[in-house]
């Protein structure tokens, strides 16, 4: 849980240093994320259920998270985040 914290913590500087598109930042990150859903999900024996309301709440955190680190990379905000 340490790890995860400190790495939420230090996303927004992270994101200003990379010097990639903030599309592609979001999509690295979104797939790593989706690499460890499952590799949880293998772990505890479980298998990811597809749905219309999933896959809409899916697009909608995908805009969000492409918002965040959109405005992470044209703002000052990300030197705050460490605070």
């Amino acid at each position: 849980m340490l790890f995860g914290a400190v790495c939420w913590s230090l996303s927004g500087a992270l994101i200003k240093l990379l010097a990639w598109n903030a599309f592609v930042i979001a999509g690295m990150r979104s797939a790593l994320a989706v690499l460890m859903l499952m590799l949880f999900l293998k772990a505890a024996g479980r298998r990811l259920a597809l749905s219309k309301t999933i896959f809409l709440i899916g697009i909608a955190v995908s805009m969000k998270f492409v918002a965040f680190v959109t405005g992470n990379k044209l703002t000052a905000a990300a030197g705050l985040r460490l605070l």
